[in-house]
Parts: C-alpha cells; sequence; structure tokens
C-alpha cells in the first residue's frame, strides 16, 4: 500500500514527465508543403505593398527551380488573383 507520500512523489514526477512532453512538442515548429511530395523549405512566400498601391501582392520564391512568382488581385472586373510573368533568379543573377 502506498503512503500519501509515495503519491505524492510518484504524482510530482509524471508531472514532470508530461511537462518534458509538452516542451518537446513545442521545440519542433510545424512545417507548410505547397504540394504533396514536395520537401519543406521548397516554397517560401510573403506578402508586400508595391510603392504607389493600396494593395498588398503575394510573392512566392520556388527554391528548387530558381523562380520567382507574384500574385496582386484582379480588381472588381476580374475577381481573383492574377499571376505575374514569373522571374527566373538563376538568370537574373548570373548563375
Amino acid at each position: 500500500m502506498l503512503t500519501k507520500r509515495s503519491w505524492i512523489v510518484l504524482l510530482g514526477g509524471l508531472n514532470v514527465v508530461l511537462a518534458a512532453l509538452l516542451v518537446a512538442g513545442l521545440v519542433q515548429l510545424p512545417r507548410a508543403h505547397a504540394q504533396m511530395g514536395a520537401r519543406p523549405g521548397d516554397f517560401i512566400t510573403v506578402t508586400a505593398k508595391p510603392a504607389g498601391r493600396d494593395y498588398d501582392v503575394l510573392y512566392m520564391l520556388d527554391v528548387p527551380a530558381r523562380k520567382l512568382h507574384a500574385f496582386h488581385p484582379g480588381g472588381q472586373q476580374s475577381p481573383g488573383l492574377i499571376l505575374v510573368q514569373p522571374r527566373d533568379l538563376a538568370r537574373d543573377f548570373g548563375r
């Protein structure tokens, strides 16, 4: 039969183990995949407001293909996002 002190030590140890598992789960950040089979980090996205405009542009960097894609809102005539011609970064930076 366990005494009151034994129960306190047992439950305290269990709390330490659960806290360690919680911290270990927080250390690894979740990863997003842009498509099936892609490795984490193959695509990077960011939004930015172009100078003199009142909307944001979504930039998507395709790391393996070394291309920069840009999407902007179409406006009221064509709702949705419009793809701008992608930039070939290998050619732009001379590699």
